[in-house]
């Protein structure tokens, strides 16, 4: 007989975002685009995460965030382009200015 092994389950983890209050760039007065709540990965069913943290305290304006940067469990497969990006600090939209003639 075959030792039971653990079974393999697709789930979408949700992400909960730490460290705005500390972040250059939203300090600076830019904003947080989220573009992801949650990621598909394949994992083991005794190791299921119950959230992935994702520090935002590095993040300045003009950066983003990449699935590839997640800080995960290693045997947690990710299901989804490494590519994708997560969130990101987008700079405030200036004021339109009049135009002059």
């Amino acid at each position: 007989m075959r030792a039971p092994s653990s079974a393999l389950l697709k789930i979408d983890v949700p992400l909960m975002f730490i460290g705005d209050d500390a972040s250059p760039g939203l300090r600076k007065g830019a904003y947080f685009n989220t573009i992801k709540r949650t990621v598909k990965y394949l994992c083991p069913a005794d190791i299921v995460p119950p959230y992935i943290e994702v520090d935002l305290s590095e993040l300045d304006v003009g950066q983003k965030l990449l699935m590839r940067d997640l800080k995960v469990h290693p045997v947690l497969k990710l299901l989804q382009s490494p590519e994708q990006p997560i969130c990101s600090i987008i700079g405030s939209r200036a004021p339109e200015q009049k135009k002059s003639k």
